[in-house]
């Protein structure tokens, strides 16, 4: 009775200990299965939801870096003494609606990205959602396609009748003579020539072209971010009127803030757009490395001899078009000269809620870009702050532009070579 006792305990040992050994086993295959592997850029992407509120608050204290509550060490890519000033601006003059975007175009890097409702306070979701319409900045698209795919140069003179902020009938006939008046691709697109354009588009480019290059902007297609963004959309007509107003910048055009600065990125960066990042990277509690933002092409907008040419098109805006009177002052002058700014502004009159929203758009140094950004604005009938202002205060922080220093630093240079005489 006793041996057999024995042998009855060694079964069931054995069996509970294979058991256990199997469900140990079974246990760390599912721990291992169900590990998010941040490595992956796929993965990443899948599980950034639970990173979104860490990114908004980070962004609206301009921090760096900060801890969620799962212990991973998350650090981002933004500016943040641009980020503080672009907040600080879009909080004092509590607009009804603004959004500041920055990308670093020859990497995707976001420097700074801010948005405001007079509703919500400081918030991204401007940033991302794709319900603004893109007015003038759609005559890059239609000069892109001009440039790229018909005998256009910026120098090329187009003949127009009615005023420059019109679009008629009349101007879509005006044969190419000097019996009219002309004006160059240049500075149409300085002037933001709404008459112009349409022809151009209605005219010249067509509406199959004109759709090319809505997609090779990236209409119509995800942007890969960690955070969601609306796809942004554009209704284009057939009919020659309708589709030269879409063409000017009047039709429905929607895209986002984001979407938006990466169209101004990829000219800056000859022809490259490259896809957004904000997270740098993520550690873990012991400092080990999750994640780290790799650099990705999405898309080849034009070519690099055609963002050239539209580069240098832009840089004639800050002196002779739509941001003149930003930086009209001397002291701006001067920053315009010093840091080579390119831009294109837009403006348009939209709702529900109806609201006069204006873009600015813009790069420094044309000749190199380190910068491209993207303020919007949108008042009522009460006015806050013009985006253009926006935009040159910001760009005077990110590039550290303090006018009273080099004014006198000129003055006592001046002064010594008076002493050395």
């Amino acid at each position: 009775m006793g041996k057999w006792d024995d042998r009855k305990f060694r079964f069931l040992f054995t069996v509970s200990f294979f058991a256990v050994f199997a469900y140990l086993v079974s246990y760390g295959f599912a721990r291992q299965k169900n590990r998010k592997d941040y490595r992956r850029a796929e993965t990443f992407y899948e599980t950034i939801a639970e990173l979104r509120s860490g990114v908004e608050a980070a962004a609206k204290h301009a921090v760096r870096a900060f801890v969620l509550p799962s212990g991973y060490r998350v650090t981002l890519t933004i500016d943040p003494d641009l980020q503080n000033a672009v907040s600080e601006m879009l909080t004092r003059n509590d607009l009804p609606m603004g959004a500041f975007v920055a990308i670093e175009p020859a990497t995707g890097r976001i420097l700074a990205m801010s948005g405001y409702s007079s509703d919500h306070g400081i918030t991204l979701e401007p940033d991302f959602t794709a319900s603004f319409p893109a007015a003038s900045l759609v005559k890059i698209i239609t000069a892109s396609a001009a440039l790229e795919e018909l005998d256009f140069s910026p120098a090329s003179k187009i003949s127009y009748r009615s005023g420059l902020n019109k679009v008629t009938r009349l101007d879509l006939k005006t044969p190419e003579t000097k019996r009219y008046p002309r004006i160059s691709l240049t500075e149409a697109m300085a002037k933001s020539a709404n008459n112009v354009f349409g022809k151009l588009t209605a005219k010249y480019v067509g509406r199959e072209r004109f759709v090319k290059y809505l997609k090779n902007f990236h209409f119509f297609k995800k942007i890969p971010f960690e955070i969601p963004v609306e796809e942004s959309s554009a209704l284009v007509p057939e009919e020659d009127l309708e589709l030269a107003r879409t063409g000017a910048g009047f039709g429905k055009v929607m895209i986002s803030p984001l979407h938006a600065t990466m169209m101004g990125a990829s000219i800056a960066n000859g022809g490259i757009m490259m896809r957004p990042y904000i997270v740098k990277s993520i550690r873990d509690r012991r400092g080990n490395l999750l994640f780290t933002a790799n650099e990705e092409i999405v898309a080849r907008t034009v070519s690099p001899e055609t963002a050239d040419k539209l580069v240098d098109m832009m840089t004639k805006t800050p002196i002779l078009g739509t941001l003149r009177k930003a930086f009209s002052k001397r002291k701006w002058r001067y920053f315009v000269k010093k840091f080579d700014v390119a831009g294109k502004t837009g403006s348009i009159t939209w709702g529900p809620p109806r609201l006069r929203y204006e873009w600015s758009l813009g790069m420094a140094p044309a000749g190199d870009p380190s910068i491209c950004f993207v303020s919007l604005t949108g008042n009522s009938d009460l006015w806050s702050i013009k985006s253009t202002v926006i935009a040159r205060e910001a760009l005077a922080k990110y590039f550290d532009y303090d006018y009273k220093k080099i004014r006198n630093s000129r003055i006592r240079k001046r002064k010594k070579g008076r002493r050395r005489r």
